[in-house]
């Protein structure tokens, strides 16, 4: 499945302007199959963590939570993985996201374009000091 994460990535080198990045599903678990996560390949960075996954319909299916650490899986199979990144299904959110629309209300897929636009206004930036 097509996806998009929603975020503030590293604010510190590239802005406080809003960040799309586009990628997909590749696995419906996480680290050691942990069902609670999806895996995907969307690029992130810290600053995406909390920020809505929404696919193509429009439908906030996660929340980006973390990427694979690149130095300890290099330093436990020798091999340096590139964009596994996860995030924590919507099912395992009800009970913080109650009383939230979470669909769109519609089936018909939009172009991301259009919801990064939808989408855009409800993300915010948040630093802690």
């Amino acid at each position: 499945e097509n996806v998009m994460a929603l975020g503030y990535p590293l604010v510190q080198i590239q802005g406080q302007a809003l960040k799309a990045s586009f990628g997909h599903v590749n696995a419906l678990s996480g680290v050691k199959d942990d069902p609670r996560f999806l895996q995907i390949d969307v690029p992130v960075q810290p600053g995406n963590s909390g920020g809505p996954l929404v696919n193509e319909k429009g439908d906030l299916v996660g929340v980006v939570t973390a990427t694979l650490d690149q130095i300890v899986t290099l330093k436990e199979t020798g091999v340096l993985p590139q964009n596994v990144n996860y995030a924590v299904k919507l099912q395992n959110m009800r009970n913080i996201l109650t009383g939230l629309p979470v669909t769109r209300g519609g089936n018909k897929p939009l172009n991301f374009k259009r919801l990064v636009e939808e989408y855009g206004g409800s993300v915010f930036l948040v630093v802690a000091r």
